[in-house]
């Protein structure tokens, strides 16, 4: 599965649950150090492309100093998200092991907070340095090779995949078992609604240039008519834009670390779930941006 970090000091956060693939990391109204937790608020960070060095710039950007911004900007909210996630991407390149240092340091004020993280891969990320730096609580097997995880909420279930294929090489890939096991999981879940989150794109067939998931239709094969997908939410691109097919909203979250294109933001997005939808917001990091607390307010597809 995505690696789950608990809170670190687990005295704050009494009742919460990492468990097995069956029953899936459950957000629950706590409280951390007296600050209310809004239980319905996931943190979705993406792309943050951290380095062993902690100065390391790309693209006129500090790396760790935009992910130091993003979690500023998330631990000041007057009530903390249940839940954050990181989509893929933590390393700069090649997920080497001293990057993943960097990412370990940069998580601990947020576990501190109490706030669980869980973390997906990206195709700049390494599985094997990841795993040694971040071992899960609970390793789940379902799909060999492949890291899955269900993040329960009160109105909506986050199922986490892996599209990771090749380490520093830009297509990702679902494949046949991942996806079988996607088909059970939503059928498991047929009246509950569902947001699917992976790291890579759905490959669009007029923007070839963007190398995305490469069973992208067969992937929209088992979500499209499974109405209770609400949404696929992705990074990768560097992009922050909201469309939608049958339906179903594709959520792409922006960079924490830097746009491709200098005028796009960076920065975290700010999600809140109810039972008929989702509003997004998104908080930017870097450079004053005129998209700075934009809202997508979904409405989820009966």
């Amino acid at each position: 599965m995505p690696i789950q970090l608990p809170p670190i000091s687990r005295r704050q956060f009494l009742g919460a649950s990492l468990a097995a693939l069956a029953g899936g990391a459950f957000i629950g109204d706590l409280r951390a150090d007296g600050k209310p937790v809004d239980p319905t608020r996931v943190a979705l960070f993406s792309d943050t492309h951290l380095a062993a060095d902690a100065k390391a710039i790309s693209r006129q950007v500090c790396m760790l100093e935009h992910f130091e911004a993003a979690r500023a900007s998330m631990l000041a909210m007057p009530a903390l998200p249940g839940a954050m996630l990181i989509n893929g991407d933590l390393a700069l390149n090649a997920g080497l092991p001293g990057d993943y240092v960097t990412i370990t340091n940069g998580l601990k004020p947020i576990r501190e907070a109490g706030i669980p993280v869980h973390l997906l891969l990206g195709n700049h990320d390494d599985r094997d340095n990841f795993w040694k730096a971040l071992p899960p609580e609970d390793a789940n097997k379902a799909v060999e090779g492949k890291h899955l995880s269900i993040l329960k909420s009160k109105h909506a279930d986050l199922i986490l995949l892996d599209s990771l294929e090749f380490v520093n090489k830009t297509p990702g890939l679902i494949g046949d078992v991942q996806r079988a096991w996607l088909a059970k999981a939503l059928d498991a879940r047929a009246d509950r609604p569902c947001v699917v989150v992976v790291h890579h794109n759905p490959t669009d067939p007029a923007n070839s240039k963007v190398a995305g998931i490469k069973d992208t239709d067969e992937l929209m094969k088992v979500l499209l008519p499974r109405k209770q997908v609400k949404a696929l939410v992705f990074g990768h691109t560097h992009k922050w834009v909201k469309t939608s097919i049958e339906g179903m909203h594709l959520v792409n979250l922006p960079p924490v670390a830097y746009p491709f294109k200098a005028t796009d933001p960076s920065g975290w997005v700010d999600g809140i779930f109810t039972d008929s939808g989702a509003k997004l917001t998104l908080r930017c990091v870097g450079p004053r941006n005129p998209a700075d607390g934009e809202v997508f307010d979904l409405k989820w597809r009966t």
